[in-house]
């Protein structure tokens, strides 16, 4: 290979960084929350010029790896918008291996459903909203994808064959509202954690800068409990 050739292949790509940043776009910032929303889904630790590599990617592993998936299987991602049997909701957790999922109230194993999961039938916890109020496990084969914003988008996915979830709807009486932002609602919760990535560990990454770091964990953790209507998610996955 050619230096030239060589030094095209290895060159280095300036991305912009609010690019990056969000798949979904919350609603307009027109009341407190949603501009609270606004500040702190676009920050990021990285200082300009970001720029990454972009060396030539080798895909065989990848391809072995979803090679078993049947192909009418849509992947789905944490933080995806997504409509359920029971309605919308917002991918809270991706888990390919075997966990406890909370159901009945209390710590006792009595009170979890184990669900099987693997890289080739990943499960997906989705906390749900607005039509139903919860969150619960599926399989990739009864969600769509969809929007909190658009009405005409697909609401559910309820009467399509055998679609259902693979546990109860968990609904606890949490309080971690009580630690959010004045205004914040469950909608409110669900938009900012879709915006976000779907994921405590990238709500922290946003919002320590605007918080500090043990606030922004504290915030982090009421907002996936509020996502997850539970707070029993923790220490599981």
């Amino acid at each position: 290979m050619s230096e030239a050739n060589e030094q095209d292949r290895l060159r280095v790509v300036q991305i912009p960084v609010r690019a990056l940043l969000l798949r979904a776009t919350p609603r307009a910032a027109a009341t407190p929350v949603r501009a609270y929303v606004s500040r702190t889904a676009h920050t990021r630790s990285c200082k300009p010029p970001c720029t990454l590599a972009h060396p030539r990617i080798d895909t065989t592993a990848a391809t072995a790896q979803y090679s078993s998936i049947p192909e009418t299987d849509t992947r789905y991602e944490e933080g995806d918008v997504v409509a359920t049997p029971d309605g919308r909701g917002v991918v809270a957790a991706v888990l390919t291996s075997e966990f406890e999922f909370p159901t009945g109230e209390g710590e006792d194993d009595e009170n979890v459903t184990a669900v099987d999961a693997s890289d080739a039938q990943p499960a997906y916890v989705v906390g749900l909203g607005p039509e139903t109020i919860g969150s619960a496990v599926y399989r990739a084969s009864v969600l769509e994808t969809s929007d909190l914003e658009d009405d005409d988008a697909t609401q559910s996915t309820a009467g399509d064959g055998d679609a259902e979830a693979l546990t109860p709807i968990v609904n606890d009486d949490v309080t971690g509202l009580d630690d959010l932002p004045e205004g914040w609602d469950r909608d409110s919760v669900l938009e900012f954690w879709s915006s976000i990535g779907g994921s405590w560990e990238s709500c922290v990454e946003e919002m320590t800068d605007e918080l500090g770091e043990d606030r922004a964990k504290a915030n982090c953790s009421a907002m996936k409990d509020e996502v997850m209507r539970t707070q029993r998610w923790r220490n599981r996955f």
